[in-house]
């Protein structure tokens, strides 16, 4: 297992799907503040499970990192609705066809590192989207490499 060659992989397919993002780093764990556009990769649970056979019982390690895209400038609230402020429902629209366009490419972009490392040893979880949260939405994909 080499998780930080693994991990620096992840990063490097992820800035070739989205070159205009100028923060990307690794990061020790999922405690990093998403207050910009940015891409973070970081360890997420690593699954061990036995695997056992004609010699005998062996242990896989099958390691899991978190590739994070935040996007930032979300629309502000300035639609007066009552007693309320909203975000003007065009501007939001806009920003999400963006936001979604840019996933697609980053998802393309893993695509290709799935192919070239051959289809059984890396594989691309369901992504779980959040936001928006101070003005930040973000895209977290678990990726799961299989043992050497």
């Amino acid at each position: 297992m080499d998780l930080p060659g693994q991990a620096q992989a992840l990063l490097d397919a992820a800035k070739a799907a989205l070159p205009s993002v100028d923060r990307a780093f690794l990061a020790g764990g999922p405690g990093v503040a998403l207050v910009c556009r940015m891409l973070v990769v970081y360890p997420a649970p690593i699954t061990v499970r036995n695997a056992g056979g004609e010699l005998g019982c062996a242990v896989q390690v099958l390691p899991q990192l978190m590739l994070v895209y935040a996007k930032d400038c979300y629309p502000p609230a300035t639609v007066e609705v009552g007693e309320l402020k909203i975000p003007d429902p065009a501007k939001v629209s806009a920003w999400t066809a963006e936001y979604l366009t840019e996933v697609e490419a980053l998802y393309d972009g893993l695509t290709d590192l799935v192919v070239e490392g051959g289809c059984d040893s890396v594989t691309l979880s369901p992504a779980n989207f959040a936001g928006p949260f101070t003005g930040v939405c973000s895209v977290r994909i678990p990726v799961t490499f299989a043992p050497a």
